[in-house]
């Protein structure tokens, strides 16, 4: 193989590789921008949670978690189960299907009992992220 046609083919491999490293990066941004919201809404549930603010979390939860748990069975169980530390961990998921937004997000809890990982299941009900799952 000549001097040229190997310059010209690690040129191509370069090239491509720059592409694919780029395609890749911009899936990461915008999968970490489209998680940006849910994610603060469950720092949000968290922060409250650790704070004691069962109200304030309760009012973070969505309807159909809130007609399963009336306001004094869900402080029951934060109180068995209160969180002291969150973390989370890079992007999480995100989908609208026709307008119905859902998104996870990935992260641990702890609680007396040690640390757990957790998905947080998250909806948008009339503009806001509500939590929507299991509360943790």
């Amino acid at each position: 193989m000549s001097r040229t046609w190997k310059i010209i083919l690690f040129s191509a491999i370069g090239v491509f590789v720059l592409c694919v490293a780029g395609f890749v990066g911009g899936i990461f941004f915008v999968i970490g921008k489209a998680t940006d919201a849910p994610k603060a809404a469950t720092a949000d549930f968290l922060s409250a949670l650790e704070a004691g603010n069962v109200t304030a979390a309760y009012g973070m939860l969505c309807t159909d978690v809130q007609e399963r748990y009336d306001s004094a069975a869900f402080a029951a169980y934060v109180e068995k189960n209160a969180p002291t530390a969150h973390k989370f961990e890079w992007g999480g998921s995100y989908s609208n299907n026709g307008g119905y937004e859902e998104a996870t997000i990935n992260g641990s809890i702890t609680t007396k009992n040690g640390t757990s990982k957790h998905d947080f299941q998250l909806v948008k009900e009339r503009g806001a992220w509500k939590q929507c799952s299991d509360p943790y």
